[in-house]
């Protein structure tokens, strides 16, 4: 039995508990994460694996059913703010945006810019510009 980080067969993150003798070792939960967790966010991952709460990044991604951009952070925690948020993303193929108009522009593009923008931020009060209502 050793010590340090590693992977269980089905794990989801890393831990530190003894390991078999079997199992491969890792100074640290970014390396372990890394090497055996690349199909999970990277931050979730470490914080996760480190017995922490992860309340997200506070970056934007596409809600395709919504039709708009939401924060990655849970509802009612620390992060949410505006009521902005979405869940928080656990995996990796999920592609963050800094900003709601940069993930509007990069996954909603069919739709205005800044219409996507203001819809994705609850508090907004709207672009303030004008369009022909037919």
């Amino acid at each position: 039995m050793g010590n340090g980080m590693w992977t269980g067969v089905r794990s989801i993150a890393c831990k530190t508990v003894s390991a078999e003798n079997w199992e491969t070792l890792y100074n640290d939960a970014d390396s372990c994460c890394e090497a055996r967790l690349p199909y999970k966010n990277s931050d979730w991952c470490k914080e996760t694996s480190l017995g922490n709460s992860y309340p997200g990044s506070g970056k934007f991604y596409v809600d395709h059913n919504a039709k708009i951009c939401v924060r990655d952070c849970a509802s009612g925690g620390p992060l949410d703010g505006n009521n902005d948020c979405g869940e928080v993303i656990e995996d990796a193929w999920v592609r963050l945006y800094g900003t709601a108009r940069e993930c509007c522009q990069t996954n909603l593009d069919w739709k205005n810019a800044d219409l996507c923008a203001s819809e994705s931020d609850p508090s907004s009060t709207g672009t303030l510009q004008f369009y022909v209502n037919q």
